[in-house]
Protein backbone atom coordinates (compact mmCIF):
# COMPACT_ATOMS: atom_id res chain seq x y z
CA UNK A 1 0.00 0.00 0.00
CA UNK A 2 1.55 3.65 -1.51
CA UNK A 3 0.82 6.21 1.58
CA UNK A 4 -0.98 8.92 -0.85
CA UNK A 5 -1.89 12.27 0.07
CA UNK A 6 -4.13 14.74 -2.02
CA UNK A 7 -2.97 18.52 -2.74
CA UNK A 8 -6.09 20.28 -2.57
CA UNK A 9 -9.38 19.67 -0.52
CA UNK A 10 -11.83 21.07 -2.89
CA UNK A 11 -14.21 19.48 -4.98
CA UNK A 12 -11.98 18.03 -7.41
CA UNK A 13 -9.82 16.57 -4.30
CA UNK A 14 -12.40 14.79 -3.00
CA UNK A 15 -13.50 13.53 -6.07
CA UNK A 16 -9.69 12.39 -6.44
CA UNK A 17 -10.09 11.04 -2.86
CA UNK A 18 -13.37 8.36 -4.09
CA UNK A 19 -11.36 7.68 -7.03
CA UNK A 20 -8.31 6.14 -4.86
CA UNK A 21 -10.89 3.99 -2.39
CA UNK A 22 -12.77 3.01 -5.80
CA UNK A 23 -9.16 1.15 -6.74
CA UNK A 24 -8.30 -0.14 -3.60
CA UNK A 25 -11.63 -1.36 -3.15
CA UNK A 26 -10.86 -3.60 -6.91
CA UNK A 27 -6.70 -3.82 -5.94
CA UNK A 28 -5.21 -2.38 -2.50
CA UNK A 29 -3.19 0.32 -3.53
CA UNK A 30 -3.32 3.35 -1.61
CA UNK A 31 -2.74 4.37 1.95
CA UNK A 32 -4.92 7.36 2.23
CA UNK A 33 -2.78 9.76 4.56
CA UNK A 34 -5.19 12.84 4.04
CA UNK A 35 -5.59 15.89 2.44
CA UNK A 36 -2.87 18.89 2.10
CA UNK A 37 -4.66 22.61 1.55
CA UNK A 38 -2.93 25.83 2.27
CA UNK A 39 -6.95 27.25 2.99
CA UNK A 40 -7.83 25.37 5.76
CA UNK A 41 -6.52 24.71 9.46
CA UNK A 42 -5.33 21.12 10.13
CA UNK A 43 -7.13 18.61 11.53
CA UNK A 44 -10.32 19.84 10.33
CA UNK A 45 -12.50 17.65 8.06
CA UNK A 46 -12.07 17.87 4.44
CA UNK A 47 -15.53 16.80 3.61
CA UNK A 48 -17.95 13.90 5.61
CA UNK A 49 -16.66 10.39 5.62
CA UNK A 50 -13.22 11.47 3.90
CA UNK A 51 -9.59 12.02 5.21
CA UNK A 52 -8.78 14.66 7.09
CA UNK A 53 -6.32 18.17 6.95
CA UNK A 54 -2.35 17.35 7.46
CA UNK A 55 -1.52 21.40 6.64
CA UNK A 56 -0.61 23.43 3.72
CA UNK A 57 1.89 22.04 1.04
CA UNK A 58 4.74 22.78 2.85
CA UNK A 59 4.09 19.70 4.50
CA UNK A 60 5.55 17.88 1.63
CA UNK A 61 8.76 19.42 2.53
CA UNK A 62 9.52 17.11 5.42
CA UNK A 63 7.22 14.11 4.36
CA UNK A 64 8.47 11.57 1.98
CA UNK A 65 4.94 10.22 0.36
CA UNK A 66 3.38 10.27 -3.47
CA UNK A 67 1.16 12.85 -3.44
CA UNK A 68 -1.65 14.08 -6.54
CA UNK A 69 -2.02 17.64 -7.12
CA UNK A 70 -5.65 17.62 -7.19
CA UNK A 71 -6.38 20.65 -8.48
CA UNK A 72 -8.40 21.87 -11.71
CA UNK A 73 -6.12 24.52 -12.59
CA UNK A 74 -3.45 23.45 -15.24
CA UNK A 75 -1.11 26.65 -14.03
CA UNK A 76 -1.61 25.92 -10.76
CA UNK A 77 -1.00 22.39 -10.79
CA UNK A 78 2.57 22.91 -12.59
CA UNK A 79 3.56 25.16 -9.80
CA UNK A 80 2.80 22.29 -7.43
CA UNK A 81 4.60 19.77 -9.48
CA UNK A 82 8.02 22.00 -10.06
CA UNK A 83 7.94 23.01 -6.23
CA UNK A 84 8.64 19.27 -5.73
CA UNK A 85 10.36 17.58 -8.17
CA UNK A 86 11.37 14.67 -6.41
CA UNK A 87 8.49 13.16 -4.76
CA UNK A 88 6.50 10.47 -6.44
CA UNK A 89 3.33 11.31 -7.94
CA UNK A 90 0.92 8.81 -8.47
CA UNK A 91 -2.24 7.71 -10.83
CA UNK A 92 -5.78 7.56 -10.23
CA UNK A 93 -7.45 5.35 -12.48
CA UNK A 94 -11.23 4.84 -11.78
CA UNK A 95 -12.12 0.85 -11.83
CA UNK A 96 -14.78 2.05 -14.75
CA UNK A 97 -12.54 4.25 -16.85
CA UNK A 98 -10.51 2.68 -20.11
CA UNK A 99 -7.68 2.55 -21.80
CA UNK A 100 -6.83 1.12 -24.98
CA UNK A 101 -4.07 0.07 -26.78
CA UNK A 102 -0.58 1.70 -27.30
CA UNK A 103 -1.51 4.90 -25.49
CA UNK A 104 1.11 6.38 -22.91
CA UNK A 105 0.84 8.56 -20.23
CA UNK A 106 3.25 10.75 -18.08
CA UNK A 107 3.29 10.00 -14.29
CA UNK A 108 0.16 11.76 -12.38
CA UNK A 109 -2.50 10.73 -14.82
CA UNK A 110 -6.05 11.13 -13.12
CA UNK A 111 -9.00 9.62 -14.75
CA UNK A 112 -12.47 9.76 -13.81
CA UNK A 113 -15.70 7.44 -13.65
CA UNK A 114 -16.90 6.74 -17.21
CA UNK A 115 -13.50 8.58 -18.84
CA UNK A 116 -12.38 6.77 -21.99
CA UNK A 117 -9.16 7.12 -23.39
CA UNK A 118 -8.92 5.00 -26.95
CA UNK A 119 -6.02 3.56 -29.29
CA UNK A 120 -2.41 4.88 -30.05
CA UNK A 121 -3.34 8.15 -27.36
CA UNK A 122 -0.39 10.15 -25.98
CA UNK A 123 -1.33 11.81 -22.84
CA UNK A 124 1.26 14.15 -21.25
CA UNK A 125 1.78 14.72 -17.66
CA UNK A 126 -0.51 15.50 -15.32
CA UNK A 127 -3.43 15.42 -17.66
CA UNK A 128 -7.25 15.04 -15.90
CA UNK A 129 -9.56 13.32 -17.62
CA UNK A 130 -12.94 14.21 -16.00
CA UNK A 131 -16.51 12.33 -15.85
CA UNK A 132 -17.22 10.78 -19.04
CA UNK A 133 -15.03 12.31 -21.39
CA UNK A 134 -13.64 10.29 -24.78
CA UNK A 135 -10.41 11.04 -26.04
CA UNK A 136 -10.49 8.85 -29.46
CA UNK A 137 -7.78 7.68 -31.44
CA UNK A 138 -4.13 9.38 -32.25
CA UNK A 139 -4.60 12.09 -30.04
CA UNK A 140 -1.90 14.12 -28.40
CA UNK A 141 -2.11 15.75 -25.28
CA UNK A 142 0.24 17.18 -23.90
CA UNK A 143 1.27 18.34 -19.92
CA UNK A 144 -1.43 19.94 -17.55
CA UNK A 145 -4.25 19.84 -19.32
CA UNK A 146 -7.58 19.94 -18.05
CA UNK A 147 -10.76 18.18 -19.46
CA UNK A 148 -13.50 18.36 -17.39
CA UNK A 149 -16.63 16.49 -17.68
CA UNK A 150 -18.70 15.46 -21.19
CA UNK A 151 -15.92 16.56 -23.43
CA UNK A 152 -15.18 14.92 -26.71
CA UNK A 153 -11.99 14.83 -28.64
CA UNK A 154 -12.14 12.75 -31.89
CA UNK A 155 -9.49 11.53 -33.89
CA UNK A 156 -5.85 13.05 -34.65
CA UNK A 157 -6.75 16.19 -32.56
CA UNK A 158 -4.03 17.80 -30.65
CA UNK A 159 -4.15 19.82 -27.59
CA UNK A 160 -0.77 21.28 -25.94
CA UNK A 161 0.25 22.28 -22.36
CA UNK A 162 -2.51 23.86 -19.97
CA UNK A 163 -5.26 23.44 -22.42
CA UNK A 164 -8.28 23.84 -20.57
CA UNK A 165 -11.42 22.00 -22.14
CA UNK A 166 -14.72 23.32 -20.46
CA UNK A 167 -17.86 20.48 -19.89
CA UNK A 168 -19.40 19.44 -23.01
CA UNK A 169 -17.17 21.00 -25.58
CA UNK A 170 -15.68 19.22 -28.45
CA UNK A 171 -13.01 19.07 -31.18
CA UNK A 172 -13.55 17.81 -34.84
CA UNK A 173 -10.60 15.07 -36.28
CA UNK A 174 -7.69 16.66 -36.46
CA UNK A 175 -7.45 20.17 -34.92
CA UNK A 176 -5.37 21.68 -32.95
CA UNK A 177 -5.81 23.87 -29.43
CA UNK A 178 -2.72 25.74 -28.76
CA UNK A 179 -0.95 26.32 -25.09
CA UNK A 180 -2.24 27.72 -22.56
CA UNK A 181 -6.20 28.22 -24.09
CA UNK A 182 -9.49 27.99 -23.06
CA UNK A 183 -12.16 26.07 -24.53
CA UNK A 184 -15.45 27.54 -23.02
CA UNK A 185 -18.79 25.26 -21.82
CA UNK A 186 -20.29 23.17 -25.14
CA UNK A 187 -17.97 24.92 -27.45
CA UNK A 188 -17.47 22.61 -30.79
CA UNK A 189 -13.42 23.54 -31.96
CA UNK A 190 -13.97 22.91 -35.85
CA UNK A 191 -10.07 24.60 -36.58
CA UNK A 192 -6.93 25.30 -35.03
CA UNK A 193 -6.98 27.49 -31.97
CA UNK A 194 -3.90 29.91 -31.08
CA UNK A 195 -2.43 29.81 -28.12
CA UNK A 196 -3.56 31.77 -25.19
CA UNK A 197 -6.95 32.06 -26.75
CA UNK A 198 -10.20 31.27 -25.05
CA UNK A 199 -12.63 29.96 -27.57
CA UNK A 200 -16.91 29.87 -26.94
CA UNK A 201 -19.89 28.71 -28.96
CA UNK A 202 -20.82 26.80 -31.86
CA UNK A 203 -18.72 26.15 -33.96
CA UNK A 204 -16.29 27.70 -31.68
CA UNK A 205 -15.14 31.34 -32.08
CA UNK A 206 -11.92 33.07 -30.51
CA UNK A 207 -13.80 35.18 -27.54
CA UNK A 208 -10.49 37.11 -26.20
CA UNK A 209 -6.64 36.29 -26.51
CA UNK A 210 -4.99 37.15 -23.29
CA UNK A 211 -2.63 39.58 -24.46
CA UNK A 212 -5.65 41.66 -25.43
CA UNK A 213 -6.73 41.80 -21.51
CA UNK A 214 -2.93 42.58 -20.48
Amino acid sequence: MKPLVIVGAGGHGREAHDIAVAVNEVNPSFELVGFLDDALSPGDPAAPHTATILGGIDWLESHAVAFVPAVGSPELRRLIVQRFPHHEVADLIHPTATIGSHVSHGPGLIMAAGSRVTHAVTLGQHVHINVNSTISHDCRVGDFVTITPGVHLSGSVTLHDEVWMGIGSSAIQGVTVGARSVVGAGAAIIHDVPPDTTTVGVPGRPAHHREDTE
